[in-house]
Order: structure tokens, then C-alpha cells, then sequence
């Protein structure tokens, strides 16, 4: 039969609509969501150990007899000796009163005798010495508790005697230089750190100090730091 153009037209519309409607019904037109993957949980008894902090160290007051001072043998050549650095030394008659600065430190240690030797050798002539003192305290007769350094060869004082200085906590952090750099011939030294009866009395050699007289200021030195441009060896620490 004949087709008119129109009913042809209205054919093709129809076939179209037909056609679309099929498409879209295949499809909801939304994106698809991705779904997380669940990571798995580590268990706690797998998680990596938090480590501990670190424990402080607390040095225990080293006690300073006769008995216990640093073996009298001589020590290896070096540009750095240091006497005291592990131990403190008290120097005194055995006495501190309550009112005494640092009086609850000097009492922690055990008396060994008023004047203190540190020996040391110098190897080379020409040798420049820096010499600083790291730890004093309970210094109260600053014109009684005295420094020296004695040439041991000749027992005579090759710098002139000091005055240890009376300090405070705080002062303690800076290291106290009793002369500027120094040069040693070769030979035989000490370091004399001394307690001076404060009446004046002479000590009785060989006898030991009455404590309750108070006669000889107690403090505490450490740390006698000598450091040097020429190779020089610790000898010995002795008391009187």
C-alpha cells in the first residue's frame, strides 16, 4: 500500500522513541561507588615496642679516705691530665659548722688531711700549662684556704700563692683559672691546695688536727684540670 510522507514521518518517530527508551532502561545513569578496603588491624601484641626512656644516672658521693685515693703510680705522657675528675677531695680538720657555706656537701665526705699535693711531671722544657679548678666549695677563710704551685725538685714555690675564691653555685659552672697560661721547665711539680690554721699555729708535723678546735677551714676541691702544649704525666696525690 501507499505511504503517505506524513504516516512515514510519524513512523520514524515512533521507532526512535522506541529505541531510546530500550537504551536508558539498561542503565541507571549513576556512577558506581568504589567500596574501601578494610585494611586489616594489626594486633596490639604486634605493635612495635615503645622504647623505654632512657634511665638518669645518679652518681653516687664518693667518699674520700686515705685509703681510697687514686693508686700513687705514674701515669701515661698526655696534654690533658686531670686529678679529681671521679673523685672530690675534702680538705680540713674533719670540722664544719652549721653555719659553714656548702656545709651539707663537705659533710659528705670523709676528711683526709689540711693540705692536699697533686704531683705531675714535666717531660719537655718550654712547656705553656693552662691550670683551671672545676670544683670548690666551702671556702669560708678566703685569706687561710690557699693555692700554690711548688716545684718539687727544688721545693720552692714557682707561682705565687692564691687565695681560693669563695663561690656560689651558680659561679661553679665557670672553672677557676688561678694564673694565666704558664710555662714549666722540665722537672718535678705540684699543685698544693692547703687548709691554714686560722690562729696562726704552726701544725705539729705528724700529728693530726683536734677536729673540735675548728682550727682549719673544711671545704672540697675536684676536677684540677691541667692542660698543656707539651706531653706532661700524673705522678701521685698525697695529703699532709
Amino acid at each position: 500500500m501507499n505511504v503517505t510522507p506524513v504516516a512515514g514521518f510519524l513512523v520514524c518517530v515512533s521507532i526512535l522513541a522506541a529505541c531510546n527508551k530500550s537504551s536508558f532502561a539498561g542503565s541507571s545513569g549513576a556512577k558506581d561507588v568504589p567500596v574501601p578496603i578494610q585494611q586489616p588491624q594489626t594486633p596490639p601484641s604486634a605493635l612495635p615496642a615503645i622504647p623505654a626512656a632512657p634511665a638518669v644516672r645518679v652518681t653516687p658521693a664518693v667518699v674520700v679516705t686515705p685509703s681510697t685515693l687514686p693508686e700513687n703510680k705514674p701515669d701515661v705522657p698526655s696534654k690533658v691530665v686531670e686529678f679529681g675528675a671521679t673523685e672530690v677531695f675534702r680538705i680540713g680538720d674533719g670540722y664544719a659548722s652549721d653555719t659553714s657555706s656548702c656545709v651539707g656537701q663537705v659533710k659528705t665526705y670523709k676528711l683526709s688531711g689540711t693540705t692536699y699535693h697533686f704531683q705531675f711531671e714535666v717531660l719537655e722544657d718550654d712547656t705553656l700549662i693552662d691550670l683551671t679548678i672545676g670544683r670548690i666549695c666551702g671556702v669560708d677563710q678566703i685569706d687561710k684556704d690557699t693555692f700554690a704551685l711548688m716545684n718539687d725538685t727544688t721545693s720552692k714555690i714557682t707561682l705565687a700563692e692564691r687565695a681560693l675564691p669563695k663561690l656560689t653555685d651558680a659561679q661553679q659552672a665557670t672553672p677557676w683559672a688561678p694564673y694565666p697560661t704558664f710555662k714549666l721547665a722540665k722537672g718535678l711539680y705540684s699543685v698544693v691546695i692547703m687548709s691554714k690554721n686560722i690562729y696562726g699555729h704552726a701544725k705539729v708535723p705528724g700529728v693530726a688536727p683536734d677536729p673540735s678546735k675548728d682550727e682549719y677551714d673544711d671545704f672540697l676541691v675536684g676536677n684540677i684540670l691541667l692542660k698543656t702544649t707539651k706531653a706532661i704525666r700524673s705522678v701521685k696525690i698525697y695529703t699532709e
